[in-house]
């Protein structure tokens, strides 16, 4: 369950931090974004490293991977707003010191984004909420499909030691 519970944060702080190249950009037609999508697609890959006093001590690798998805994301406009519903198993596995664990457990997809507004800025998704704005860049959308990315570094600093953990998570949505 302790697992579960960082793989919810990460994902929340994932898609805090969003970069992008410019030259990257894709023609977004918006009106293509409204409807119900049904998410076939949810991964995390990510790192976290231990740095005391300059020198990297520990790496630990975590992949999450979804599936049996029942979970749907819906966009409305005049006003622009999003909700979901249902859930997902997430099976992550985790490796440190070459050790390698595995635990699997149901994803609210209420708990990874809530409700809210959105609006999209060339290819940036934002997600807006009385918790904090959530964007994503945008890779595919069209009629049929939307795919969504984020990239996060995240560092936190105690005295002399340094948590750095970064991920890429990656979705899936199809109407």
């Amino acid at each position: 369950m302790k697992i579960l519970k960082k793989l919810i944060a990460i994902f929340s702080i994932s898609l805090l931090i969003f970069s992008c190249n410019s030259e990257d950009d894709i023609q977004i037609n918006k009106d293509d974004i409204l409807g119900t999508w049904d998410l076939i697609n949810f991964d995390i890959d990510g790192e976290v490293s231990t740095i005391v006093q300059g020198l990297e001590i520990g790496v630990a690798s975590f992949t999450t991977i979804g599936k049996d998805f029942n979970a749907q994301l819906t966009f409305t406009e005049n006003p622009n707003t999003f909700s979901t519903s249902g859930s997902f198993t997430a099976v992550t596995t985790t490796t440190v010191l070459g050790q390698q664990t595995s635990e699997e457990g149901e994803i609210d997809l209420d708990n990874l984004l809530n409700s809210g507004n959105w609006e999209i800025n060339k290819n940036e998704l934002t997600f807006i909420n009385n918790i904090e704005n959530q964007i994503v860049e945008i890779v595919t959308l069209n009629g049929t499909t939307l795919k969504l990315t984020s990239t996060t570094v995240d560092e936190t600093t105690t005295q002399d030691t340094t948590i750095k953990t970064t991920t890429v998570t990656n979705l899936t949505l199809t109407k």
